[in-house]
């Protein structure tokens, strides 16, 4: 027990790092760098996307860790229309503006023969997908 709460508490202060780092590189190009950097002392990670939410407007691509061929599938592809079915954004354009979820946390029963699966994220090669969300402000 004690080993397990000493690992709990070097993860919070891996984090806890983390998120500072990330807060001193907000705005800069190191920015996803540092995100993944943080994100995988804690878990590992194939890839990191950032997107901007306005509201049903179309994402902005802020940055992605993505090779030129995944970017396609991936990003270019979603900002093009399928990502009003995404259930990350369906969440933020609900009112979340905080907070970090499993895809599969907050996907809709039977996801896998939703329309935004069959349709764009079965093409993506993705088996899990964690959304970190942060209030920008502005709208962002």
């Amino acid at each position: 027990m004690a080993a397990r709460r000493s690992n709990n508490l070097l993860l919070l202060e891996q984090w806890s790092r983390g998120i500072a780092e990330i807060a001193a590189v907000r705005g800069k190009d190191s920015f996803i760098a540092v995100l993944q950097a943080a994100v995988n002392r804690l878990v590992e990670v194939d890839f990191t996307m950032v997107f901007a939410y306005r509201g049903t407007s179309t994402p902005l691509v802020l940055g992605d860790t993505l090779d030129a061929d995944r970017h396609s599938v991936i990003a270019s592809d979603y900002v093009a229309g399928p990502f009003m079915l995404d259930p990350f954004f369906r969440l933020v354009s609900d009112g979340t503006r905080t907070g970090c979820f499993r895809l599969h946390s907050v996907a809709p029963d039977r996801f896998r023969h939703s329309q935004y699966f069959r349709t764009h994220y079965r093409r993506t090669g993705i088996g899990e997908e964690i959304g970190m969300f942060f209030d920008l402000g502005g709208g962002l």
